[in-house]
């Protein structure tokens, strides 16, 4: 059989979707973007687009660590009592008014021992904890709607920090304990991997937008021009030390000039509180994570990992990508490639099994 290869064709971004924290506030915007990125996407593929990979941020997607109460087994666990704990987590979904988007366990307990698969163990008691990603059902659903009714059959729903960190950290890395961030426009993702398994997950409440918009009112000039601001001084707005520089920019068709110091005092305190938070994170998991990896808006990443590395003994590392913000992407391509793989494997095997069996 001839491997299926995948590959990114093209990667877009709209400037406007009529999407605000997850909530479609413009219909009419929204279906507008998708419009516009089906076309886009159409020229690449000489032909019609049948399926997505919806990739959720943290504006959208919540986490909770499940842990049951105790089954009573008294006997061997086996495929019919892991099914029973998928009911008892989409019980939980359900009750909540949300859509499960995945369920990682990160252990097993059979009689208060910790184990990694239960499976054909003997115990009289079962507990499970897992690390739920789910989002709510009005919030995604509204996003899914109109997906759909463009024709677009979803395939998967992945969240967008899991992604990132399956492009950014080796087995190796997952396997001994590791952070990544994934920094935003809205809110920092971040997500906990050990034993190569999503362990914890969240969502820090910083909004880059709200930078871009205090400069924007401060200094009297458009967002777009607050964007690029922002972007091409990075460096001073960052580190607060370079009060002999100039920044640039255009108002009202004439060139003006600034200190870069002044932006970075209006902009100060949302800085170090970003700073300040990712610290917190980092430290909270310094005994158990060995590196920290910041992915997202590229501007922004060297500046902030000297910021960041300031008294933190964990390593930091950066994104190696010449697109930062497209790193999810990326990441969502090897999942989807690895767990096309894995059911094609199955698909293989119960073939072989039948043929054994009948033949």
């Amino acid at each position: 059989m001839n491997e299926k290869k995948f590959k990114i064709i093209t990667k877009q971004t709209q400037e406007c979707t009529g999407i605000m924290n997850g909530y479609i506030y413009d219909s009419a915007l929204f279906q507008e973007a998708i419009c516009k990125l089906i076309k886009k996407l159409e020229k690449h593929t000489n032909g019609q687009i049948s399926s997505t990979i919806l990739l959720v941020g943290g504006s959208v997607i919540k986490y909770k660590v499940l842990v049951s109460n105790l089954m009573e087994i008294k006997g061997i666990v086996d495929k019919e009592k892991i099914l029973a704990i998928d009911f008892k987590i989409k019980k939980w979904i359900d009750s909540n008014n949300a859509l499960l988007i995945r369920s990682t366990p990160i252990e097993y307990k059979l009689d208060g021992v910790s184990v990694e698969n239960p499976i054909g163990l003997y115990a009289d008691t079962l507990q499970f904890v897992y690390n739920i990603a789910y989002a709510d059902m009005n919030q995604l659903g509204n996003q899914v709607y109109v997906l759909e009714k463009h024709g677009l059959n979803i395939i998967d729903i992945m969240p967008s920090i899991y992604c990132a960190a399956t492009l950014h950290l080796n087995e190796d890395e997952r396997e001994l304990g590791a952070l990544v961030f994934d920094i935003g426009a809205h809110n920092v993702n971040w997500a906990y991997y050990n034993h190569n398994k999503p362990i914890n997950s969240g969502v820090l409440n910083f909004n880059s937008e709200t930078i871009t918009h205090k400069i924007a009112r401060s200094l009297k000039i458009s967002i777009a021009q607050a964007k690029e601001l922002k972007h091409n001084h990075a460096a001073a707005i960052l580190t607060a030390d370079h009060f002999c520089t100039w920044a640039e920019f255009v108002k009202d068709g004439n060139t003006e000039f600034i200190l870069e110091s002044e932006i970075v005092r209006k902009i100060n305190p949302e800085i170090n509180l970003l700073v300040s938070e990712i610290q917190k994170t980092i430290i909270s998991y310094s005994n158990k994570a060995h590196i920290a990896v910041l992915c997202g808006h590229g501007a922004w990443l060297a500046k902030l990992s000297e910021a960041i590395g300031r008294n933190i003994s964990t390593t930091i590392k950066l994104s190696p990508s010449a697109s930062p913000e497209f790193d999810s992407v990326s990441g969502a391509i090897m999942l989807f490639q690895f767990d096309f793989k894995k059911k094609e494997k199955n698909i293989l095997q119960r073939a072989s099994h039948w043929l054994k069996e009948n033949l």
